[in-house]
């Protein structure tokens, strides 16, 4: 469920790094 979190993060703001972190 990794890249369905970066996707709705990236959607929501271009500061993914913070979830990805």
């Amino acid at each position: 469920m990794d890249f369905l979190a970066s996707s709705l993060t990236l959607q929501f703001k271009p500061a993914n790094l913070s979830f990805q972190s």
